[in-house]
């Protein structure tokens, strides 16, 4: 019997998920990525912190220039990760992380339909652990620097 309390596989394919989260359904939508030296994220969910307005480029997190328009900012980064993302509307949720990373997702993941056989076989199995989705329900920033280039993928 799937567990309806936490976020259910979709589909997914190696490195990327999409899952329903009925228990978490937000109020319009949020999404962040890094792909080689490119951010971008955007935000219309409630209680989420708005990406500012203007040249909004933070140093801290190896931002050299990044443009924000408050819902959503895009820039150049240092590269820390091949392709890192999280997304999250209304009671849809995903992360992908190539290769793997433990602030997105590190395991090896396949199902369509809701049917699922990696990382575990079965129907509306749950999905992998994304800190990242979990920051932001909390309320907090991801700290692109907590993302590792470190794969676990081993199976």
């Amino acid at each position: 019997m799937p567990d309806c309390d936490k976020p259910m596989i979709c589909s997914a394919c190696c490195c990327f998920y999409t899952a329903c989260d009925f228990d978490d359904v937000s109020l319009l939508c949020h999404h962040s990525s890094d792909c080689l030296c490119i951010r971008s994220s955007s935000c219309c969910a409630m209680g989420v912190e708005p990406r500012g307005v203007g040249c909004t480029a933070d140093k801290s997190k190896d931002e050299c220039c990044m443009i924000g328009l408050y819902c959503c900012d895009c820039g150049i980064v240092t590269p820390k990760v091949l392709c890192a993302s999280y997304r999250k509307c209304l009671c849809l949720q995903g992360a992908a992380a190539c290769p793997g990373s433990p602030a997105y997702m590190d395991d090896f993941v396949c199902a369509l339909y809701c049917l699922a056989c990696a990382p575990q076989c079965g129907c509306c199995v749950t999905a992998p652990e994304c800190p990242a989705i979990d920051m932001v329900k909390a309320g907090q920033s991801v700290d692109p620097k907590a993302v590792s280039s470190e794969p676990k993928m081993d199976r």
